[in-house]
């Protein structure tokens, strides 16, 4: 399964296309304007997502052989908050959006898979479900279709999807058996005092002092309290409290996230976490409050899945160019299908080779865009295995 040069270059042009117009997660709406057209103009079945964004869209195997799965096929279509930097031809035209996961990338891929797929539709034995699904970066767009019950109706019994990865060279499929990336806990922390004037500190219940000390107490939990062969990361993201130089408020709000691999890991953690926060704010006479938000669960290639997935790589490049590699602690929602259907999670190699390639969600990201073909025929293969 080849595309010949122009195909190529459409591949990478519907990617350009989809670069400059980089949209809030579930607001992604000139983005599925565009994948609706492609996939019309490709022939594809458009069913209902249940959603106002992403697409879904089913190419039914035409083999006399037909083994009576189905195959589901995911890219994610959302941009991140960011104001592009990065030395590239072709730059976000939405202030203060940008592509910076490569979401543009996937979705270019899966339609060129698409394209693939429908043109071996007399050779697939499978049907196959084209998702681009919204929302992935704020981990609510899979946990939306599958209450929306695209897996009832369509009944996928297979489910792959693929991210792109900066520090893998171009032409390079990561097949990973087991963790390949990490589950998500979002988090809030409420420190309620009593404010005033920052001249008179005996009669206030100082909530920004509090905060400082459970910022730190919170920075040695992986070190003090998490087994060290475990694998945990806590970050307070955003810390909100105070404006004037005068006065010290009543309330300061703090964000973060926990990634961790390990339930028991994951669980001590969150109970130390919880424990800091009220404990804590009572020693500075103030009210802590802890709210957990479960974001996603662990992306965790499994066995029954493994073989597919490494036939269908070795297919797609040189047996050299097939790699394994050491996890991430980024999360992914695709994650949730797992408790829909048996699952398995790529990395397409996207990193320029010899030159420094920014990871994800940095404002100087970009892709070495001939990889967008392995992408796209690595899902093709798979659809057809």
């Amino acid at each position: 399964m080849r595309f010949d040069e122009c195909e190529i270059k459409e591949l990478i042009g519907w990617k350009t296309a989809l670069h400059r117009i980089p949209e809030p997660s579930m607001h992604e709406h000139k983005t599925t304007a565009f994948i609706k057209a492609r996939l019309n103009e490709i022939g594809t079945e458009l069913a209902d997502i249940g959603l106002k964004t992403g697409a879904v869209a089913v190419i039914r195997g035409k083999n006399p052989e037909k083994s009576g799965k189905t195959v589901l096929l995911r890219a994610d279509i959302d941009g991140i908050k960011a104001n592009e930097t990065a030395a590239v031809g072709v730059k976000s035209e939405h202030e203060g959006m940008m592509h910076a996961c490569g979401h543009d990338f996937h979705t270019a891929a899966l339609l060129g898979a698409a394209k693939l797929l429908k043109r071996h539709e007399t050779e697939l034995k499978n049907d196959v479900i084209l998702l681009f699904q919204p929302g992935e970066e704020t981990c609510e767009g899979a946990n939306l279709v599958i209450k929306n019950g695209l897996f009832e109706r369509l009944r996928p019994d297979r489910v792959y999807g693929l991210h792109n990865r900066p520090e893998v060279e171009c032409g390079r499929i990561v097949v990973n058996k087991g963790p390949l990336m990490a589950a998500k806990d979002n988090f809030k922390i409420t420190v309620t005092g009593v404010g005033g004037h920052s001249s008179m500190p005996h009669l206030i219940k100082d909530p920004i002092t509090c905060a400082g000390h459970i910022l730190c107490a919170v920075n040695t939990i992986v070190s003090r309290n998490i087994d060290p062969t475990d694998t945990v990361v806590i970050s307070v993201c955003s810390v909100h409290g105070g404006v004037p130089e005068n006065l010290v408020v009543d309330t300061v709000e703090m964000t973060g996230s926990m990634r961790s691999f390990d339930e028991g890991a994951r669980a001590r953690a969150l109970e130390r976490l919880e424990t800091i926060v009220e404990s804590t704010a009572r020693a500075f006479e103030c009210e802590g409050r802890f709210e957990l938000n479960f974001a996603a669960p662990a992306v965790t290639n499994g066995e029954k899945m493994y073989g597919y997935a490494l036939s269908a790589a070795r297919k797609t490049v040189r047996e050299c160019d097939v790699i394994s590699a050491a996890p991430c602690l980024a999360s992914e929602d695709f994650a949730l299908y797992s408790k829909m259907a048996d699952t398995f999670f790529f990395w397409v190699g996207s990193g320029v080779p010899n030159e420094h390639n920014p990871s994800w969600h940095n404002s100087d990201f970009r892709t070495d865009d001939r990889a967008i073909e392995t992408a796209a025929r690595l899902l093709a293969v798979c659809g057809m295995e």
